[in-house]
């Protein structure tokens, strides 16, 4: 479903137009203040749309593919630094594999195993830095920094790889085309969501009321769904149903 479309009004903010203004087309693809306000609702929307189907990322990886590539970057490995900073830390929303290279020269990965700092058996081996080096194999998560354990004791460029999940691809004031970037059949809950915080923002009861009904629907079917959805790509199987025959 695009954003805004005006010519065969299949899109979320004529969706949205439907649902609160009774199919008045134009009164928010038409008026740019609104259009502003619902564009930001529409944004909101699809961070919590991306929350949703995060829940079930150990099924099948969720991914906006407006964003592109393979969600994947790489940081230098510094000699002495334990923290590598990562570059755009507002555009990652989890990390789920890391990898380093073992050398100045190499050009191989090979994956290290996280930890949690908070526990208590790590933290005298962590903090003793000085005697501490050589070629990390783990490493924490802490704010915009990845933690190498022990800190490296060499160079390389592009050291670190880490592959991570992206916040989703926000919607622009001007968009038409744009596409929020979830599987089709879940592009409902996404103008939902948005009709929700406006009902919240105009403190329609009504509305909230009517909204949350169907939120609470399409967010069953999604999770339903994706309940079934296999990593390992194996088709949902039906199971007889044992009946006695007494």
């Amino acid at each position: 479903m695009q954003f805004n479309d005006t010519s065969t009004y299949n899109g979320h903010i004529q969706a949205i137009e439907r649902y609160v203004y009774s199919s008045d087309y134009g009164r928010v693809s038409g008026n740019s203040t609104e259009l502003a306000n619902w564009t930001i609702r529409l944004n909101q929307a699809l961070n919590r749309t991306s929350l949703l189907m995060s829940e079930y990322a150990n099924n099948w990886r969720v991914g906006d593919w407006n964003t592109g590539s393979y969600d994947t970057a790489t940081e230098n490995i510094v000699s002495g630094t334990r923290e590598v900073k990562i570059t755009n830390p507002e555009d990652v929303m989890f990390i789920f594999s890391v990898l380093i290279k073992q050398d100045a020269t190499t050009t191989d990965y090979r994956e290290i195993k996280p930890f949690d700092i908070r526990d208590r058996t790590t933290l005298g081996y962590v903090e003793n830095d000085a005697q501490n080096v050589g070629i990390p194999w783990r490493y924490e998560k802490a704010g915009g920094y990845i933690s190498l354990d022990p800190t490296p004791n060499y160079s390389a460029t592009n050291g670190l790889k880490y592959y991570y999940q992206k916040v989703p691809h926000m919607f622009l004031v001007g968009d038409t085309t744009a596409e929020a970037g979830v599987p089709s059949v879940f592009e409902e809950i996404v103008h939902l969501y948005a009709i929700d915080q406006h009902a919240t923002e105009d403190s329609n009861v009504t509305l909230k009321s009517l909204v949350q009904s169907d939120i609470a629907r399409v967010e069953r079917d999604i999770k339903n769904f994706m309940s079934m959805r296999s990593a390992s790509d194996q088709m949902p199987r039906l199971k007889p149903v044992n009946r006695s025959s007494r």
